[in-house]
């Protein structure tokens, strides 16, 4: 999952409002235009070269079914893959447990892992790219999947690498 801030500023007062955001790497006082749009801007080389680090390094890993995501694609229908693992839960409260097998239960019927990842295609000439997940085609898809994608092989090839 990608986030920005994980909780809302919020403040009392003004005042405290103010202290509180110029204490962010990214305030700023002034071209909030500019800014803005170079930020944008800089998400966009990030994922265009987490497609270069994919196309070299995906082949490495050997088990996908770690990578819980939710494919946007130029279908503008969500496929999701999840694999569902049953939570250890275990409490005396009836009404707890019950909290837990629930959630399991809602969990349990969004099992789809990934069994199969396969022809990734980036078209250089325009940055299109694409994925075979379980035999289903995801054409051009979204910069946040492809995100998502590269930190799982570098994770994944990061494990590798520290258990040899």
């Amino acid at each position: 999952m990608i986030h920005g801030l994980l909780f809302r500023i919020a403040a009392l007062t003004f005042g405290d409002y103010k202290r509180r955001v110029q204490n962010y790497k990214y305030h700023t006082e002034a071209d909030f235009l500019t800014t803005y749009n170079e930020h944008m801007a800089a998400m966009d080389i990030v994922a265009e070269s987490a497609k270069i680090y994919i196309i070299e390094n995906w082949e490495k890993v050997k088990d996908w079914s770690g990578l819980d995501i939710k494919i946007y694609d130029n279908t503008k229908k969500i496929t999701e893959y999840y694999n569902y693992k049953p939570t250890m839960q275990r409490t005396k409260s009836k009404v707890i447990q019950d909290m837990w097998d629930d959630f399991d239960a809602e969990n349990a019927k969004k099992h789809n892992p990934i069994v199969s990842f396969e022809n990734v295609f980036l078209d250089h000439t325009d940055g299109d790219f694409s994925i075979k997940i379980n035999g289903n085609d995801h054409f051009w898809i979204s910069n946040d999947n492809i995100i998502l994608i590269a930190d799982y092989i570098e994770k994944i090839n990061n494990l590798f690498i520290y258990k040899v």
